[in-house]
């Protein structure tokens, strides 16, 4: 049989011989990261607000947008329908009109009080080295 030990009394005298504990990351790592994630944060904030304001900005161009398309239609409506007012009061009068006119006989030159039978004098052309004089 094994002997056994006596009772100790009092503090050990031999310690086991273990390594203190590791940590697995240096507490100013840990340190660095949070500040860094929380820089990030108020970027993400800072960008949400900007997008905000962009939104914003974008809403009154679209409406600007908006209107002056609505305009553009508004006005081709109303353009439409007086040019087809006028046309329907007048039309038979232009047509009237276009159908006169083409059936009007040329006009004779030799009708004309100053025709003489010669084609008009045309003034001559200027060669390229000459300067057109100045007044």
């Amino acid at each position: 049989m094994a002997k056994a030990h006596p009772p100790e009394s009092g503090p050990p005298q031999q310690f086991a011989n273990v390594p203190p504990p590791l940590d697995l990351y240096p507490t100013s790592d840990i340190r660095f990261v949070l500040v860094e994630l929380g820089k990030i944060g108020s970027k993400i904030d800072n960008q949400a607000e900007d997008l905000k304001k962009q939104t914003a900005k974008l809403e009154v161009i679209e409406r600007a947008v908006d209107r002056v398309k609505t305009g553009a239609f508004v006005a081709f409506v109303i353009l439409s329908a007086v040019v087809t007012f006028f046309w329907w009061a007048l039309g038979d009068r232009i047509a009237n009109a276009v159908r006169t006119g083409l059936q009007l006989p040329a006009l004779q030159l030799e009708t004309l009080p100053h025709y003489t039978g010669a084609p008009p004098a045309v003034a001559p052309l200027l060669q390229p080295d000459q300067a057109v004089p100045r007044k």
